[in-house]
């Protein structure tokens, strides 16, 4: 029984954790809501759905404890997969990953596709061909590093 009790706490620990059906819901209707106040508006904007898959994927990505976006150049697998990724030093929320996203809007210029400033989430959150997303969340206490990702497809 103690193993057993061993083995799940390092599962727990290697591993993410990953929104509940209501957190996922959440999540999906912060960036839903962010997608629609896109302006001038998309007519391509594909509508976006909580996908396992992406959540796998961001779950993967957190369990590494880096902060730095898992871009295909050095994860090929990734290809094709775009990411939100929010960090600190404390145990994250989910809802974390969408303040910082929603603040961007206003520093990205859709005329000359520029932000002024950084909104690289905020391009990813409203990237129009997206149509799965998935989160997952750690905190690595070896680095006193709380990570947030989310991941989406066609990218």
């Amino acid at each position: 029984m103690l193993r057993i009790l061993c083995v799940l706490a390092i599962i727990v620990h290697v591993f993410g954790d990953v929104p509940t059906a209501n957190e996922s819901a959440e999540l999906l209707e912060n960036l839903t809501r962010i997608r629609e106040n896109v302006r001038p508006q998309a007519s391509d904007m594909m509508l976006l759905n909580y996908s396992k898959e992406m959540e796998n994927v961001a779950e993967e990505c957190v369990s590494r404890c880096k902060d730095e976006y898992p871009f295909y150049e050095d994860y090929p697998q990734y290809n094709e997969t775009g990411f939100i990724l929010v960090t600190s030093n404390h145990s994250p929320e989910f809802t974390e990953a969408f303040i910082n996203v929603g603040r961007q809007a206003s520093l990205y210029k859709y005329i000359k596709n520029i932000c002024i400033g950084d909104c690289f989430s905020y391009k990813q959150a409203v990237w129009a061909t997206s149509t799965k997303v998935g989160c997952a969340k750690k905190f690595c206490n070896d680095k006193n590093l709380g990570i947030v990702i989310c991941a989406f497809n066609n990218a």
